[in-house]
């Protein structure tokens, strides 16, 4: 499932610059209501956590996440950006779930949990 994420400069500056903002311990999640037209995340990792291939590994982590929440929660609308801070370095996949999760939840991106299908 493709991810429409937010990309350009001025969509980061716009979301930062109006929105609010929670944090954990591995991550800080800036987040901006809207009228229509579903979540649109952004990942946002600075050099300072590590060379590229730490970056993008860690990017691919977040999306992961992300995409495993998606899965089971409805969502508002909203611009969101996930902001790495350097402990997520060690941190497990589950930590980093747990963490967004969280601060999904906190923001009231989060809706109601989808319910699953009886797996017999």
């Amino acid at each position: 499932m493709r991810i429409n994420t937010l990309k350009r400069n001025k969509e980061f500056r716009y979301v930062y610059g109006r929105g609010n903002s929670l944090t954990t311990r591995n991550l800080v999640l800036v987040f901006l209501k809207r009228k229509s037209g579903g979540l649109r995340p952004g990942f946002s990792i600075s050099k300072k956590i590590g060379g590229a291939v730490e970056r993008n590994r860690l990017r691919r982590q977040l999306k992961a996440a992300y995409q495993e929440i998606l899965k089971k929660y409805t969502v508002g609308n909203y611009h969101i950006i996930f902001i790495a801070r350097q402990p997520i370095r060690e941190a497990k996949f589950e930590t980093m779930l747990r963490d967004m999760k969280t601060l999904m939840k906190k923001s009231g991106i989060l809706g109601q949990k989808i319910p699953q299908g009886n797996k017999d």
